[in-house]
C-alpha cells in the first residue's frame, strides 16, 4: 500500500524566531530528531536490459564514483531475474533500441574489472547480463551505496516503481496502444497502480512515480493527477522534450495539480528530478539522456535502506535538484514558516522564490490548443493555468530565506535558482540550475 501523510506531521523545528534562528546551529532532520543525513540518489536510469547504451555494471560504477548513495535501476518493463541471459556485442550502437557496442563493453570492463563474463563464438562476441540480485551483491555497501529494485512501466504513460522486485509487465498485457487522451491515460495509470499495489511493500516502503509528464507530446494531461489522487510523486525535471508544448510549463502544471487537489481536500504531490539516463560515458555527462541532469537528495538519518528512503520521499523529506545544493530546509508548524538555506558554490549567485496558491483561486478550467516547441504538427488540448495559480509571493536574493504562510495559502513551496547555466537545452529543462523544495500544506 502507499503511505499518505501531511508533511507537517514530520518536519517540526519548534523554532519561532525567524529564519536566522530556525536554521542556526545543528541542522535538524525530519521531526527535529537529529542531524540531517543527506543521501544523493537517482530514481530513473536505464541499461542494456532495455534501451540503455551500457551494461548495468557501468551505470552503477559511474553513479557510485560520482558520489551517489543510491540508484534505482528502472529498465522498461523489466525486472531482471534471468541468470543465463547473453546478448551480442556489436561494433556500434546501431539504431534505437541500441545494441551493446564494443566501446561500452570496454568501459564496463575497466570500471568493474574481472566481473564481466564474455563468450566468443566463432566471429561473434557475447556478454552475460547480470540479474538484479547479483548486481546488488556486487555493488551494495552498507551505509555507503545501495542498488534499489525498480522498473519503468511503459504504456500510454510511463510510471516508475521504486523498491518492488517483481515484473509488473506480465500482469499488464491488456494495456496496449499509444492513446494519450486524458481518459485513456487515466485508465492506464489506474490499471498500473492496481497491479503495483499487488506487489507494493506496506507502510510506504515502496512508491509509484509518474514519469516525464511532458514527454513525448505532453502525454500526461495534469488533470490525470487529479483523476488518480492516490499518486504522490511525479517528475518535474527530466531530460525535457522538444515535442513538448510551449504553453504549459511543468511547474505551472505542478501548481495546478497542488491547487486543485488541496482545494478538494486531497493530498500533496511531490516533485522529483531525474536523469532518465541511457548513456554513461563522460562526453554525455550533463546532456540529454546522460548523467547528473537531475537527482534527489533525501534526508535518511537511519540505516541506508530502500524502505527508509521510500518512506522519507513519501513524507516529502527530500529536495530535487539539477545542480543547486541545499544545506537545510524546515517547516515550523507553530509559526507556519517554511525556511530554506542553500549552499552556494564559489562565485554563485542564488535567489529563492516562494510560491503559493490562495484559497478561493479561480477554479474554472479552460482548455487551450497547444503545439509542440519544434514540431508544430504535434498538438493537443490541455488546460490553461490561470494567473491565480502558482504565484511567486516572495523573492529573496541570496542563499537563505523564509516565508510565513498566510491564513489563505493552500500550500507553499520554494525554488532556489542559480545563475549558473545548464547544458541541456531541450524544452521543459531549466536554463539555469535550481533546486525544488517540496510543498507544505497551508489551510
Amino acid at each position: 500500500m502507499e503511505m499518505h501523510c501531511d508533511r507537517r506531521e514530520f518536519i517540526r523545528t519548534g523554532v519561532s524566531a525567524g529564519v536566522g534562528a530556525a536554521l542556526a546551529g545543528c541542522v535538524t532532520g525530519a521531526g527535529g530528531k537529529g542531524p540531517r543525513v543527506w543521501r544523493k540518489g537517482q530514481l530513473h536510469a536505464h541499461t542494456i536490459w532495455s534501451d540503455g547504451q551500457a551494461l548495468p555494471e557501468e551505470a552503477l560504477a559511474v553513479y557510485r564514483a560520482r558520489g551517489f548513495d543510491f540508484v534505482c535501476l528502472s529498465d522498461h518493463d523489466q525486472f531482471p531475474t534471468a541468470t543465463d541471459h547473453w546478448i551480442s556485442v556489436e561494433k556500434k550502437f546501431g539504431e534505437w533500441p541500441y545494441h551493446l557496442a564494443e566501446e561500452a563493453l570496454q568501459r564496463a570492463e575497466k570500471l568493474a574489472p574481472g566481473s564481466i563474463r564474455v563468450r566468443d563464438v566463432w566471429c561473434r562476441r557475447y556478454v552475460r547480463l547480470k540479474p538484479f540480485a547479483e548486481l546488488a551483491r556486487q555493488f551494495n555497501e552498507p551505509g555507503k551505496f545501495l542498488v534499489v529494485p525498480g522498473q519503468e512501466v511503459s504504456r500510454s504513460c510511463h510510471m516508475n516503481v521504486f523498491n518492488v522486485d517483481a515484473k509488473l509487465e506480465d500482469e499488464l498485457t491488456d494495456l496496449t496502444g499509444k492513446d494519450i487522451s486524458r481518459a485513456n491515460v487515466t485508465k492506464v495509470a489506474r490499471r498500473i497502480r492496481e497491479v503495483y499495489l499487488r506487489h507494493a511493500r506496506p507502510n510506504g516502503r515502496s512508491f509509484l512515480m509518474m514519469n516525464h509528464p511532458y514527454w513525448l507530446t505532453w502525454d500526461v494531461d495534469p488533470r490525470v493527477m487529479l483523476d488518480v489522487p492516490e499518486l504522490q510523486v511525479w517528475e518535474i525535471c527530466n531530460n525535457g522534450s522538444e515535442e513538448a508544448p510551449r504553453e504549459l510549463d511543468i511547474e505551472k502544471a505542478w501548481d495546478f495539480v497542488l491547487a486543485h487537489r488541496l482545494a478538494n481536500g486531497g493530498r500533496l504531490v511531490y516533485g522529483t528530478a531525474t536523469d532518465d539516463a541511457h548513456s554513461y560515458e563522460v562526453s554525455r555527462r550533463h546532456t540529454n539522456c546522460g548523467t547528473e541532469g537531475g537527482w534527489v537528495v533525501v534526508d535518511c538519518p537511519g540505516e541506508l535502506t530502500a524502505d527508509n528512503l521510500s518512506q522519507a520521499i513519501l513524507r516529502g523529506d527530500f529536495y530535487a535538484t539539477c545542480g543547486v545544493e541545499i544545506e537545510d530546509f524546515s517547516f515550523d508548524d507553530m509559526t507556519r514558516t517554511l525556511s530554506v538555506r542553500a549552499r552556494p558554490r564559489a562565485n554563485e549567485k542564488l535567489r529563492i522564490e516562494f510560491i503559493t496558491t490562495k484559497r478561493g483561486f479561480d477554479r474554472s478550467i479552460v482548455e487551450q490548443h497547444v503545439r509542440a516547441v519544434q514540431k508544430e504538427e504535434l498538438f493537443r488540448d490541455l488546460p490553461k493555468v490561470n494567473d491565480t495559480i502558482g504565484r511567486v509571493v516572495k523573492t529573496v536574493e541570496g542563499p537563505v530565506g523564509s516565508y510565513a504562510l498566510a491564513d489563505d495559502d493552500l500550500y507553499a513551496r520554494a525554488v532556489v535558482i542559480s545563475d549558473r547555466p545548464t547544458v541541456n537545452r531541450t524544452a521543459h529543462y531549466p536554463k539555469t540550475q535550481r533546486a525544488w523544495i517540496q510543498p507544505v500544506r497551508g489551510v
